[in-house]
């Protein structure tokens, strides 16, 4: 009878640590699968973030050159030498983003002798392809077109 007792007992001490043993696994199978699931969305979030990062750069560029391009003094190179001067902590080179002074049908404005009252739109444009970050799951495509524009009326 003591021999049963024992019998019993080994068998309870050994499905007690299977448990465990399985238990293990799940939390090691839940972290395989969530890091399968939440990664992409980590780089996902990271990618865009980051473009919108780019594109409130570029907005925030186009409004100081629009800021100079209204003031009856000044000309063109003072509204590209403003939005450079807005760019430079951005470290996005300068070759990778073109600047545009028009009007609002888009044809290129002088601002030199310029009246008043006339709107003067700024752009500043690039494409995701010279800029973005590089995400192991992209979401943007390269050919996108990143913009910042921003109109005023020359005082």
């Amino acid at each position: 009878m003591n021999n049963k007792r024992n019998l019993i007992m080994t068998a309870g001490l050994f499905r007690f640590a299977h448990r465990e043993r399985n238990r293990g696994n799940a939390v090691l199978e839940t972290v395989l699968v969530l890091s399968l699931v939440l990664l992409p969305v980590l780089f996902i979030t990271a990618e865009w973030g980051y473009y919108l990062y780019v594109k409130n750069c570029l907005q925030a560029a186009a409004r100081e050159g629009a800021r100079v391009a209204i003031l009856a003094t000044s000309d063109n190179t003072d509204v590209t030498t403003a939005v450079d001067d807005a760019m430079r902590p951005t470290s996005i080179p300068k070759a990778n983003y073109t600047i545009k002074v028009t009007d609002l049908n888009n044809n290129p404005l002088t601002l030199s002798g310029l009246a008043a009252g006339t709107n003067i739109k700024v752009s500043v444009e690039c494409t995701w392809g010279t800029v973005g970050w590089k995400s192991a799951f992209p979401t943007i495509g390269s050919n996108k077109k990143v913009l910042g524009i921003t109109v005023m009326r020359r005082e």
